[in-house]
């Protein structure tokens, strides 16, 4: 019964932010061939800092390193450069940055 109660409390908050934004249409096309900006020295020195400033031990955090694409994103037919990001190592992993388009 609390599985039942959480999941329909859910869907509720669910459809209702829905309804409140509006239904958002995105469209993403990986082309073939794109720029990835670099992983430069301020940012793996801002990740070290990062690390070392709240304490944590890179070896037991998991961690992902999101890197800007000029890939082009659709939202409701108006194209956006600068919101699709790649993972670092991950070449097949993409993070896109939420935006009020």
């Amino acid at each position: 019964m609390r599985k039942f109660v959480t999941i329909t409390l859910f869907a509720i908050m669910a459809v209702s932010n829905a309804l409140a934004t509006g239904l958002q249409q995105f469209d993403l096309a990986v082309p073939g061939t794109y720029v990835r900006e670099e992983y430069k020295e301020d940012l793996k020195n801002w990740r070290l800092s990062l690390l070392r400033g709240v304490g944590y031990d890179a070896k037991k955090i998991s961690e992902a390193i999101f890197l800007k694409t000029d890939i082009p994103l659709k939202v409701n037919g108006h194209e956006s450069i600068g919101q699709v990001y790649q993972n670092k190592d991950i070449k097949h992993q993409f993070y896109i940055l939420a935006s009020d388009m």
